[in-house]
């Protein structure tokens, strides 16, 4: 893993706990518990890999969505 402060997150979403985000570096969609220490590489995981310039994200739950 890499230190991940002082990047630029281009797709950012927040769903629970959660924060998710894309990384043009690393070609990937990656996640961290909101109220972990994000200096710490262990807390940060993968969601997706090998993706070509990942530009945003949008996240399709239940939760996100209007009472209708």
């Amino acid at each position: 893993m890499h230190d991940h402060s002082g990047k630029l997150w281009v797709g950012r979403c927040v769903l629970k706990d959660q924060v998710y985000w894309t990384d043009w570096e690393e070609e990937s969609i990656l996640k961290v518990n909101k109220f972990a220490d994000v200096h710490a590489d262990s807390e940060v995981s993968n969601v997706l890999i090998q993706l070509y310039a990942p530009m945003d994200l949008h996240v399709y739950h239940r939760l996100k969505q209007p009472r209708g």
